[in-house]
């Protein structure tokens, strides 16, 4: 019998879910926004790390998660959307 690898559905796909993290941490002071971010990468960790996903995979998906927040806190600040 082989074990099963699980593959979660890339977080940093969930489009939603990353502009909400982002607008967030938009609305936040600059330290205070990336430490919420750093929670929430810790917080999506945990989750990854009970449903049994390999470490590897983890990282990866964390790497994929944190760069699309970033990208979409850029956009947010860009827009102007951010005090």
């Amino acid at each position: 019998m082989t074990k099963a690898e699980i593959l979660p559905f890339p977080v940093a796909k969930r489009v939603e879910f990353v502009a909400k993290q982002a607008a967030y941490a938009a609305s936040l002071r600059r330290e205070s926004g990336e430490a919420y971010l750093i929670r929430q990468v810790e917080t999506q960790r945990e989750v990854m790390q009970r449903r049994g996903i390999a470490p590897s995979l983890i990282e990866r998906e964390l790497r994929s998660f944190e760069n699309a927040v970033r990208a979409a806190l850029w956009r947010e600040v860009f827009a102007g959307g951010a005090a």
